[in-house]
């Protein structure tokens, strides 16, 4: 079985519109979607306490998103042949400069697909400290300008 986890640093004060403001803008750029527990195999959804299907948005919509792109293997989804970088392909394989270039790239190019993303920062991989895993992160700059003096950045470790 597959793990993930994540962790998103926390975001500074932006400057020049409120903080309602900012929230309203990010909901409308980066909308809203199902919430899936994607350290689990499959990405299983979320529910609440009532039942309901939980939702996330806005700024952990997009990390959501882009981890998706990150864990899916590529053809896996029949209606996106193209659509993801395959990272649990890569854990069992030989960690070597050529692979973990791949990987970096393979990663880099589902990112920079992802139609919220204007451009992306840096993308590492590396082993996880036991060596059984992969540990990624991602820095990557949103479209719109709604936080113009910082980018997203996100952790992820595939094992």
């Amino acid at each position: 079985m597959s793990g993930y986890s994540w962790s998103v640093p926390s975001a500074g004060p932006a400057t020049g519109t409120s903080a309602a403001e900012r929230a309203t803008q990010r909901d409308k750029l980066w909308g809203r979607d199902l919430w899936l527990d994607v350290r689990v195999a499959g990405a299983d959804v979320v529910t609440t306490a009532r039942g309901d299907l939980a939702l996330t948005e806005g700024e952990e919509a997009l990390i959501q998103a882009l981890i998706r792109r990150i864990i899916t293997a590529p053809g896996e989804w029949a209606t996106l042949p193209n659509y993801g970088a395959g990272a649990r392909l890569y854990v069992k394989a030989r960690k070597n400069r050529a692979t973990i270039d791949e990987l970096v790239e393979r990663i880099r190019s589902q990112c920079a697909a992802e139609p919220r993303v204007e451009r992306v920062q840096a993308v590492s991989v590396e082993s996880t400290d036991d060596g059984a895993g992969l540990k990624i992160n991602v820095l990557v700059i949103p479209r719109g300008r709604v936080l113009p003096t910082r980018g997203i950045g996100f952790s992820l470790e595939v094992n």
